[in-house]
């Protein structure tokens, strides 16, 4: 079971890695563009979930699986690929001098800017936007930001992976 959650979890890592970087390469704005294609690249990646757990009931358990196994084994895979996620961003946070969060606070409040929003929505949104980027320099809450975008999306699909994986008895029996 675990060299099939750290096989499997590695290759959800390395795809969601490479994607996010080419993500972040071929899409300059951080808007909802950029996080629409960045969860769409999540769930290819953990598409390794569903292979992994059906390898683990098919190869090792003769093809019977429960929910509770199924899951543990899809989780173990994302959690993983998760992790592979947060460390991808950290080090793309240094090569780029940890300026996103500056880039992203302009573009949000020029966004607001363009909208037409009331001056004092704007300031209040500055002040935010600081507080923000004062939390974000802190690389333990950065790295909870980076897990909190990518785990709930891997619980999603090891708890769809696990029912739909799950097989009880062995068909026929």
């Amino acid at each position: 079971m675990r060299k099939i959650i750290i096989t499997y979890g590695l290759i959800a890592g390395a795809i969601i890695a490479t994607l996010m970087f080419g993500i972040i390469t071929l899409i300059k704005d951080h808007g909802l563009v950029s996080m629409a294609v960045t969860y769409l690249a999540m769930l290819v990646a953990f598409s390794f979930v569903y292979v992994g757990v059906k390898k683990y009931r098919e190869t090792e358990l003769g093809g019977v699986i429960k929910f509770g196994r199924a899951f543990m084994v899809g989780f173990g895979i994302a959690a993983i690929g998760s992790l592979i996620y947060v460390l991808a961003w950290e080090v793309y946070m240094y090569f780029t001098n940890y300026t996103f969060m500056a880039e992203y606070s302009a573009s949000y409040i020029e966004g607001l800017r363009a909208k037409g929003t009331a001056a004092a929505e704007i300031a209040k949104a500055q002040a935010e936007m600081a507080e923000m980027s004062e939390s974000y320099k802190n690389p333990i809450f950065r790295m909870l930001m980076t897990s909190a975008e990518i785990g709930p999306v891997g619980l999603l699909v090891s708890l769809i992976v696990a029912w739909v994986v799950r097989m009880p008895k062995r068909r026929g029996a």
